[in-house]
């Protein structure tokens, strides 16, 4: 299957199998971990529904900093864990066949910098911007994530939240 960002650079991305390659945000691994969230449930089924599909769930350490950032801040995160816990956590992710991990590549500072000049970010919304970069320029097509609003105009990825909207 070839996945084209013609629109975001000049050249091709090449992927050989034909699996569905769908990105999770940092806030929906919240949601998974905290059993006390109203969310986890639904993030709970969501992942088991999509582990029946042909789907690749996919992650990046940019998502797993951000991840780490939340779980282990007690004012962000109720029970909040030590470094080694989510570090743990992370490797156990990382290790297991449920999430692949993705990397920035050659693609992703063309894709990058062609999505600042579309969405005009302002501050903090940058790592939101170079999350979608690093997923498009991996053939990701789909996010998801509560945090919509953060990814609008991203041409070349759709966003979708636990009401299984795509937006």
């Amino acid at each position: 299957m070839i996945w084209a960002i013609q629109n975001m650079c000049s050249g091709v991305l090449m992927r050989m199998s034909s699996q569905v390659l769908i990105g999770v945000d940092a806030n929906w691994l919240v949601y998974y971990l905290n059993k006390n969230s109203v969310f986890h449930k639904r993030v709970k089924k969501a992942f088991e529904e999509l582990e029946k599909k042909d789907v690749q769930l996919v992650a990046t350490w940019q998502t797993f900093a951000e991840f780490f950032a939340i779980v282990s801040d007690k004012k962000r995160f109720e029970h909040c864990l030590k470094p080694g816990q989510v570090a743990g956590l992370i490797k156990n992710y990382i290790d297991s066949d449920w999430l692949q991990l993705v990397f920035p590549n050659i693609y992703t500072g063309r894709v990058f910098l062609k999505l600042i000049e579309e969405t005009k970010p302002v501050g903090q919304r940058i790592h939101d911007i170079f999350l979608a970069a690093t997923l498009i320029s991996n053939g990701v097509e789909t996010l998801l994530t509560e945090n919509v609003k953060d990814f609008a105009g991203t041409a070349g990825l759709k966003v979708m939240d636990l009401e299984g909207t795509l937006l």
